[in-house]
């Protein structure tokens, strides 16, 4: 196969072991695979079971779709995005729960990953060159050909032979008009959109979910509209049994006394909504279970009612962070690499394994970009002065309060370099809010890391040496980068910092 289908070599073992040995050895492995795939079959849950087949019909399961679609799974692959730049992103599968991954997509920032009729068909955001403009691709597996379907559109789900994706078909008052568009796959024909409206528009499986100016989030299927007198936000959402479960927040987005939200399920008909899970900030389902993420962790609860119980008692961002129901298991998958089976309790990241370096240049690229982006946050918050400094008021949700920034850099940094960063004097809480010096970092902000030379497993810590490269000085250097295991990933404990700080 082509450089999209680099193979991890196997090393066979020759010499001592007799050739009888070995087929036996080979024949002890083999049976004892057999028999623990004889016994997953045998404990897999009939609803868990059920669910797989039919999100064997669709592109992506209804609830990942609805999580941005990072993962996703077909004929024994698990696909997954890794999202960065021409030299860091792509598209990557595993059949073996990560212990070994190809890559299948070079070069590209995915979301809402569909495979059908052996292709995918996903979005790229090209961050790099377009400012963010998004396309719906479509890569043939066999092929290895990737192509451009439609330029400026951010979203795609497949139901059946049925390709969902939102047209702008004008604008109107500052907004976009826009519509969900099908597609037949086997013809490639589309019809006209069943209705247009300001704003966006995605899918929940073939149920439409469109934003208003006035109301916010909405949801129609059948000529019939859920929809609230007071704004509404949707951040995920799944059918199951032919219910709608959706988390709802009913509160301005920013404002600071936000109202009840969680997990509801909606009835579209009567236009009416019931609370199942108050708090929960995002969700998926496996079976008969609700998994959600709250600001300490995560959880799950059965649909039905009962206690719930923690999984995974480490804070998330929930921008950063996803919930994703693949092969019969639900993940926690994060912007920071770190994919996490909350069934199994098992990581792609190993404390005993050497990160890529690839993998961990990504990482100091990424703890790099959040921490420019707070110092960018600050410029938009009112000033206000405190001795030798202003301070601008970050009033991004994710950076808002001490507990939000806190979390935020948990995806990147270890506890001991958050600890650090928020006794800098360029950053303050004030009256219950955060805040960050307005300020010009001056050439250190053409600073950017290049590649990793080198690095090391030694005493539980990853000892890296990297390349920067400053642009506006022309300058190559060499800095050191550590990195320590914490919460089931590889964080960055310390780096060079190039803002303020």
């Amino acid at each position: 196969m082509g450089e999209a289908y680099k193979k991890i070599a196997i090393t066979i073992m020759t010499g001592a072991l007799s050739l009888a040995m070995f087929g036996c050895e080979s024949e002890k492995k083999a049976t004892n695979t057999n028999v623990a795939q004889e016994n997953k079959e045998e404990q897999m849950d009939p609803l868990v079971e059920k669910q797989m087949k039919e999100n064997e019909k669709n592109g992506n399961a209804v609830g990942n779709s609805s999580n941005k679609g990072k993962m996703a799974e077909s004929n024994g692959w698990i696909y997954y995005a890794v999202n960065g730049d021409k030299n860091t992103g792509g598209i990557y599968r595993t059949k073996d729960q990560f212990q070994t991954s190809e890559l299948v997509v070079k070069g590209v920032n995915a979301s809402y990953i569909n495979i059908k009729n052996k292709s995918l068909y996903f979005i790229h955001t090209d961050e790099d060159r377009n400012a963010g403009l998004s396309s719906l691709m479509k890569y043939d597996i066999s092929s290895e050909k990737l192509d451009t379907l439609k330029a400026d559109t951010n979203y795609v789900y497949i139901k059946d032979q049925t390709l969902f994706y939102p047209k702008k078909y004008s604008e109107h008052g500052g907004f976009d008009i826009v519509g969900i568009v099908k597609m037949d796959l086997k013809t490639g024909q589309e019809g006209e959109a069943a209705f247009k409206n300001s704003g966006w528009s995605r899918t929940i499986d073939d149920s439409i979910l469109h934003w208003n100016k006035n109301r916010g989030t909405q949801v129609t299927k059948d000529n019939q509209t859920w929809s609230k007198e007071n704004y509404a936000t949707i951040s995920s959402a799944t059918y199951n049994n032919e219910k709608l479960y959706a988390v709802v927040d009913f509160s301005l987005p920013f404002e600071t006394n936000q109202a009840e939200h969680g997990i509801y399920e909606i009835d579209i008909q009567q236009n009416n909504e019931k609370l199942l899970v108050k708090d929960a900030l995002q969700m998926n389902v496996k079976g008969d279970t609700f998994y959600y993420l709250k600001k300490d962790g995560v959880y799950k609860k059965k649909i039905n009612g009962g206690n719930e119980k923690v999984i995974y008692n480490k804070a998330v961002e929930p921008t950063k962070s996803y919930l994703y129901f693949v092969a019969g298991d639900m993940y926690l998958y994060t912007d920071n690499g770190t994919i996490l089976n909350l069934d199994t309790k098992k990581s792609n990241e190993a404390e005993d394994k050497k990160l890529a370096d690839d993998v961990m240049l990504k990482k100091v690229l990424n703890a790099q970009k959040e921490l420019t982006n707070i110092q960018i946050a600050a410029l938009t918050g009112s000033p206000k002065r405190m001795g030798n400094f202003s301070y601008g008021e970050l009033v991004n949700p994710t950076y808002n309060t001490k507990n939000a920034l806190e979390t935020t850099l948990s995806t990147y940094f270890s506890k001991q370099f958050i600890a650090e960063y928020m006794k800098s004097e360029y950053i303050k809480e004030l009256n219950g809010t955060m805040h960050y010096v307005i300020g010009d970092p001056g050439a250190k902000a053409g600073t950017k890391y290049t590649k990793i030379l080198s690095a090391q497993l030694k005493d539980g810590k990853i000892e890296a040496q990297a390349e920067t490269y400053n642009d506006y000085d022309n300058v190559t250097e060499e800095v050191k980068v550590e990195f320590i295991y914490e919460n089931n990933q590889w964080v960055v404990n310390k780096m060079p910092r190039f803002d303020l700080g």
